[in-house]
């Protein structure tokens, strides 16, 4: 589904006094390592919530060493 069919469908959902107070927007950047993309919303034209996939990717990598780190002890534990 194309965001501008997206975000109308999202934008019919709010009640009227949110519809010109809440904006949701997306952009994506070409960057050397590929395309990233970035989503963003806004409330009284103030920012309250942003997101990115740079940012989801730092946090899935960070989760996967852990995952990585806490399996590598338990398989140390078991041999000993």
């Amino acid at each position: 589904m194309r965001w501008t069919k997206t975000k109308a469908l999202l934008e019919h959902l709010l009640c009227e006094k949110l519809k010109k107070r809440l904006n949701i927007y997306t952009t994506s950047y070409h960057a050397v390592l590929g395309e990233q993309r970035r989503i963003w919303v806004t409330f009284n034209q103030k920012e309250v919530f942003q997101t990115s996939s740079a940012q989801f990717l730092m946090e899935h990598d960070k989760l996967w060493k852990e995952i990585r780190q806490k399996n590598k002890q338990t398989v140390s534990r078991l041999l000993v």
